[in-house]
């Protein structure tokens, strides 16, 4: 029962934070910090949890691809090679599949 209610508490707490403008990051943060301690697991358990997620090969792999996209759109962005695509793209190709291009083939990149 006490889990329960900590998981309404961690909800309405990071609501409450986020209409306050708190970060994003700092919100979950405290949601969580409060679900772990209204948990039954002893600290042991959450400790191993948190150890396996910041080793897991998955989790460092997804964290430097976002990473390295955020580099490569601002490097993009920076030199005018973005701007400079879209356009050379806009002179090729049609309205509707120009629309549809872009998504795509930012995605692929």
């Amino acid at each position: 029962m006490l889990a329960i209610l900590g998981v309404l508490a961690a909800f309405a707490v990071i609501v409450t934070l986020r209409l306050r403008n708190v970060d994003f990051s700092l919100s979950i943060l405290t949601g969580a910090l409060i679900i772990a301690l209204t948990s039954s697991d002893p600290v042991g358990v959450l400790v191993e949890a948190g150890q396996k997620t910041l080793t897991d090969f998955d989790t460092v792999n997804l964290t430097v691809a976002v990473v390295l996209i955020s580099v490569l759109g601002y490097s993009l962005k920076e030199t005018g090679t973005m701007t400079e695509l879209i356009e050379g793209l806009r002179g090729i190709l049609p309205a509707q599949v120009f629309l549809a291009a872009i998504p795509a083939m930012f995605g692929l990149l």
